[in-house]
């Protein structure tokens, strides 16, 4: 966000865009230099029912102290919500409160954020729990609720190779004991634990060097990193129990205590590592976490992984499907450094074609490894449903890169999940070598994406004729806009022949297409004889039976 804010700060001429944000008056946004500004500052009234709302919060034993709380606070003038918010939970914790420590409470706070917050960090971390808990409140990739936390910290606090140790560090987390421990820092909503502000998030994330002075009992030189380790550590344990044999008939998971962290796990633990040299001295641990992965195949199933990628593998992949199933570019990136001789891999001539129609992480990794680029590479991104991997291509080995018809065909049918589809990249990039010839269009119309034949239709049409197995392809293929398309821009020049009705009778979607064409043209429709009605309902029943059989069993229906 900081980086957006920046470039729209470097802007010096309007567009037709307006936004309206809010912010701190301090950093990028005080250099705005187009635009209406407005420095929003808190009423004295609101901030009176703020602090009388907060302080019937307080318990009874602060009653007599009301006036005095109410009033030193309003002292502190420009005092923000926020700032109030920490004071009285600041002053919550005086066990025997009186006007003296009120005032002190409210004196010795410091007014800049950053000062107080280095300084409710330092007096809240001295114990090794607590800095956990806020390294992983802070750094986890989303809210962990506080069973999920008894694990994470229980590890992380605990130097060893074996799951029985770590519960014997594992303390028991409940919101009163966050509130007495953290409160000033964290709230816990809905089980689940939150920082109380954006800006303590930036603070902490910013200042590295908090995390590790000398009175920590815990000291974390790469919060976010250490995480990291931890996850590995986690699924590197020999004694633990990770459901496979512990999953029940109904399919649910045993109520196992490391059952809950495990979903988190599974599927971050890669994500709070950037490259393979930051785990080079823990490289044994990996090795164990990446067998525990590949050698139960039940794991990689419990976690949501990329849409592209089987949830659930029912034989044990290989280190290198693990990378492609998570997309974990800097393991994909360790496998092929030799002098890594733990994590080898024989990798195949194929294996940067299967990275290439994956996500691009992995794949950009590779390259940056020097793999050879081959056609069936180039082919593979072109096919795949997203573009970064051949714009990947495009930008760093272009001079490799040969836009073969066999590559515009896969582009042609390919399925866009992404900003733009592989075709419109190959027309605006390579445009000059593309030749349109009629299987880059038949493609197109049997394909799923009705984008990429109109975009064919749109910027080349003039080269497209349309033949008889361009209709049939469209008729029968993967989307029915591809045959309402060629009817509304070409129409003309379409003819339904028998087999064009067949292709249309036949697929699955048979009365939404039917419906097409006797709408656009029903007076041809007629002419079908009971021989073709016989033939369309054969190939109907096969298509079905083809779903039942083979396609719905991937899906465990």
């Amino acid at each position: 966000m900081k980086d957006l804010v920046t470039k729209l700060g470097e802007m010096t001429g309007r567009c037709p865009i307006w936004l309206f944000f809010t912010s701190r008056p301090d950093g990028p946004v005080g250099n705005f230099t187009l635009g209406t500004k407005r420095n929003l500052r808190q009423p004295r009234h609101d901030i009176e029912i703020f602090i009388t709302k907060q302080l019937e919060l307080l318990p009874k034993s602060f009653s007599k102290f009301h006036t005095d709380i109410r009033q030193g606070i309003l002292g502190r003038a420009g005092g923000t919500f926020l700032w109030i918010h920490i004071v009285l939970k600041e002053i919550r914790k005086l066990k025997f409160p009186n006007k003296k420590s009120v005032r002190q409470v409210i004196e010795k706070t410091p007014w800049e954020l950053d000062e107080l917050y280095t300084e409710l960090f330092r007096d809240v971390s001295r114990e090794k729990h607590a800095t956990a808990i806020l390294a992983w409140v802070t750094y986890a990739k989303r809210p962990l609720s506080l069973r999920e936390l008894e694990t994470a910290v229980a590890v992380m606090v605990t130097n060893s190779d074996k799951w029985a140790d770590c519960l014997e560090e594992m303390v028991s987390l409940d919101a009163e004991l966050i509130e007495e421990m953290l409160g000033t820092l964290v709230d816990v909503i809905d089980g689940e634990l939150f920082l109380i502000h954006q800006s303590l998030l930036d603070f902490l994330k910013s200042r590295p060097e908090i995390w590790q002075e000398g009175n920590l009992e815990l000291q974390l030189p790469q919060p976010d990193l250490e995480l990291g380790r931890t996850c590995m550590r986690f699924l590197s344990f020999g004694d633990i129990t990770i459901p496979g044999d512990d999953i029940s008939a109904e399919g649910h998971y045993s109520d196992a205590q490391e059952v809950d962290f495990l979903q988190y796990v599974l599927i971050f633990w890669h994500e709070h590592i950037e490259s393979i040299n930051d785990v080079k001295d823990d490289i044994d641990i990996l090795k164990r976490a990446v067998q525990g992965l590949i050698g139960n195949p039940y794991r990689p199933g419990l976690a949501c992984t990329y849409g592209s990628f089987m949830l659930y593998v029912k034989s044990q992949p290989s280190i290198f499907d693990l990378c492609l199933r998570f997309d974990i570019g800097w393991l994909a990136s360790g496998l092929a450094d030799p002098s890594i001789p733990e994590l080898s891999y024989n990798f195949s001539k194929h294996d940067l074609a299967r990275a290439a129609r994956g996500p691009p992480n992995v794949l950009n990794h590779l390259l940056k490894d020097g793999f050879q680029i081959t056609p069936e590479v180039v082919i593979a991104a072109a096919a795949s449903v997203v573009s970064w991997n051949l714009k990947l291509l495009l930008e760093t080995r272009g001079d490799e890169i040969q836009t073969t018809p066999e590559v515009v065909v896969e582009a042609a049918a390919s399925e866009c999940f992404g900003w733009k589809g592989t075709l419109e990249l190959l027309l605006e990039t390579r445009g000059d070598e593309i030749q349109i010839t009629p299987e880059v269009v038949i493609a197109a119309a049997g394909g799923r994406d009705f984008r990429n034949l109109q975009l064919l239709l749109e910027k080349r049409g003039g080269e497209i004729q349309i033949i008889p197995e361009m209709v049939i392809a469209a008729a029968g293929g993967r989307n029915s806009r591809n045959l309402q398309l060629l009817l509304e821009k070409r129409g003309d020049e379409v003819q339904i022949t028998p087999e064009v009705y067949m292709a249309a009778a036949g697929h699955l979607e048979r009365e939404q297409r039917l419906g097409l064409l006797m709408e656009k043209r029903g007076d041809e429709i007629q002419k079908i004889t009971p021989e073709m009605e016989r033939a369309a309902a054969k190939r109907f029943s096969e298509n079905l039976k083809l779903l039942i059989t083979q396609k719905l069993p991937r899906f465990g229906l």
